[in-house]
């Protein structure tokens, strides 16, 4: 049977009217965050992705939650079980649904806010110097040049997928890996975030994380079928 997926509505609203952004705000004591609006980048943001199933009766309870800054679980978690929701975007075909959606609220106080905002910059920073030198992030170790990106690949991939790879027709194909294991690579090697890898690729000329992941792949076909004079001259830049 087809019907319209109800997640195209979003989080459903409260059954007194409040969205449950809103609703958790005043509950935290908090408020919400400005999203888009004019100094909003003043204020620390707290973010929370939620996951949450709602019945028929629109009785809820939190299913999944991803906490980026240090929101109380428990007070979130009970404060959505204690709720009852709207259920008119619940498709009539089933008697429960789940709905997922982000919450971003700040301090009540906007001057703690931005204090709370510059704090966070700081340290930001000091985490940043600390992993552009880090030869491991979170337990993996991160190469520092291509040659040791190439090594490393060949430990990390399957033998069947190293044989892929280099069997391609020829390296533009390597952007099929773009979304992936493309995107393994940007997260896992500091690519968005800071590494010495990605310092070594800036300085080579190379700013996106998607040109360096994607430098990495097709430099790679070249180093696995031994055509190595391409991502030698660009080790000598």
């Amino acid at each position: 049977m087809k019907f319209k997926p109800s997640s195209l509505y979003g989080l459903p609203n409260l059954s007194n009217g409040l969205t449950l952004e809103k609703g958790l705000a005043e509950n935290l004591e908090m408020r919400v965050f400005p999203e888009g609006k004019k100094g909003s980048d003043k204020f620390k943001r707290y973010s929370v992705n939620v996951e949450i199933i709602i019945d028929k009766d629109g009785n809820a309870i939190l299913d999944k939650i991803e906490n980026y800054n240090g929101l109380t679980e428990d007070r979130i978690e009970n404060f959505i079980s204690s709720q009852k929701f709207i259920t008119a975007s619940i498709p009539s075909e089933t008697e429960k649904w789940r709905f997922s959606g982000w919450i971003a609220l700040m301090n009540k106080n906007k001057k703690e806010a931005k204090q709370e905002k510059q704090q966070e910059l700081i340290e930001e920073r000091e985490a940043y110097k600390k992993r552009i030198v880090a030869d491991s992030l979170n337990g993996l170790y991160i190469p520092k040049n291509l040659e040791e990106c190439f090594l490393e690949l060949n430990k990390l991939l399957k033998h069947k997928d190293i044989e892929t790879i280099k069997n391609l027709k020829d390296r533009n194909e390597t952007i099929m890996y773009h979304h992936g294991f493309g995107t393994w690579l940007r997260n896992n090697w500091g690519l968005w975030g800071g590494s010495r890898l990605q310092q070594y690729l800036i300085d080579k000329g190379l700013r996106h994380p998607d040109d360096m992941s994607a430098t990495i792949l097709e430099y790679y076909y070249d180093w696995l079928n031994e055509q190595h004079e391409k991502w030698k001259e660009f080790e000598a830049k």
